[in-house]
């Protein structure tokens, strides 16, 4: 609230910032809107305050509605920075970059719910759903956060994604082609082949990340109890270059995370691990890449991701009867749900055995009846 100031006159003055100029010797400078009542009474001050402060309201109403999306976005951008992580701040960059041009010159003062709503629609025919809901969430907490309207579009319904899990048959012939592809290749392919064997089996047989992977040095693991713990995560940045942050995507993943004995094995015989550097040199983008080309030429009879290997891993302790409290501080999820929501999935194969004993009791069953 502006407070009056009386002057030697006798009149009350009031003065409201108004913004920031730049002078001839670069410096900047503040301006200040006065308002001035000659009444010396208290009467005469309440009126100066009043007036500076509609003053006040309708300046910050019109620097609102004077602004453009792209500078709302970019000015919600740099004050979030300090607190958002450098994978979510590239990607709110991105979002500036690619998802608003439509709408990217228009004063948020000149939209209006139709316009926003077409910009959605353009937006999904060229992208996903969920890219969508990202792109438009931003937008709103931009304008929000400036103090601008609300849009109450109507947004596209998420597409479940529903992995394949692979089964223990897809996880062994994937492992045997790359071991057999690491001897027969080149010298110069051999390094590669053998960061994505490594990065398969401490997915598949311990549920890290890539870029948890990516970002594993030597003195991480502890070879005596069979443990490597998890610190840090290679991301992008906010200009889309790799960085290794010191703690994983959840306060949760930073954990210690138990291996099969062969694991820490097949580590330890890395040149990486012996000079006791990074083990994976590689990028989180290379490892999928490589990956993709592995499953592709391995004969697994679907197509799966690197990080559908962590639903492998999932998958295996349930059917194996493992508590989901030991899975969750092994796969570094923050709550049960979203394990469960995301990760719990049953292999076709032990679908398959759990079908037949079923259905096989109910044979039984009627073959019983029918013999009385």
């Amino acid at each position: 609230m502006p407070t009056a100031k009386k002057l030697p006159s006798g009149s009350w003055r009031c003065r409201v910032f108004s913004h920031y100029e730049i002078g001839k010797d670069g410096k900047k400078r503040g301006v200040y809107e006065s308002f001035t009542v000659k009444d010396p009474s208290r009467r005469g001050k309440r009126e100066c305050e009043r007036m500076a402060a509609e003053w006040a309201i309708s300046h910050e109403d019109r620097d609102v509605l004077e602004m453009t999306v792209q500078e709302a976005i970019g000015k919600y951008i740099d004050a979030k920075e300090k607190v958002l992580s450098p994978a979510t701040t590239n990607s709110y960059q991105q979002i500036l970059r690619t998802a608003v041009d439509d709408i990217r010159h228009y004063a948020i003062g000149d939209l209006t719910l139709p316009i926003v709503q077409a910009w959605v629609n353009a937006l999904y025919v060229r992208t996903s759903a969920k890219y969508v809901r990202n792109a438009n969430a931003l937008f709103g907490a931009s304008v929000k956060f400036f103090g601008g309207p609300a849009f109450p579009v109507t947004l596209p319904a998420p597409r479940a994604y529903i992995p394949h899990v692979p089964d223990d048959g897809e996880i062994t012939a994937l492992i045997d082609y790359i071991v057999s592809t690491t001897h027969e290749n080149t010298r110069r392919d051999m390094q590669p082949r053998k960061e994505l064997y490594i990065a398969v089996l401490l997915s598949a047989f311990g549920s890290l990340r890539r870029g948890e992977i990516c970002a594993l040095k030597a003195d991480d693991f502890d070879m005596a109890s069979h443990t490597v713990r998890v610190t840090k995560d290679v991301v992008k940045d906010q200009y889309g270059l790799w960085t290794t942050k010191p703690v994983p995507k959840t306060d949760t993943s930073n954990r210690v995370v138990d291996l099969p004995g062969f694991v820490c094995d097949e580590v330890a015989a890395m040149d990486s691990y012996q000079r006791g550097g990074t083990i994976i040199k590689g990028t989180p983008d290379q490892i999928s890449n490589r990956f993709r080309r592995a499953v592709r030429f391995s004969g697994a009879q679907a197509r799966f991701r690197f990080h559908d290997l962590r639903h492998y891993y999932v998958s295996i302790a349930h059917a194996l009867g493992v508590p989901d409290a030991y899975i969750m501080e092994m796969g570094g999820w923050r709550t049960e749900t979203t394990m469960k929501r995301v990760y719990r999935a049953t292999l076709a194969d032990r679908k398959r055995a759990e079908r037949d004993k079923l259905t096989g009791h109910f044979d039984r069953l009627n073959a019983g009846r029918g013999a009385g």
